[in-house]
């Protein structure tokens, strides 16, 4: 799941934001890799 947003957070409140729901695809080349082991979280 990622979030879009405008650059501006203070419009998060107000519902300028949505979220993009990302599967993999059916092949190798359509899967997304998981993300590096030391990737910072928040």
């Amino acid at each position: 799941t990622w979030i879009m947003h405008c650059h501006f957070d203070s419009h998060l409140p107000m519902g300028l934001g949505t979220v993009f729901l990302v599967e993999n695809g059916p092949t190798p080349s359509t899967c997304l890799p998981p993300p590096p082991d030391d990737y910072p979280t928040c």
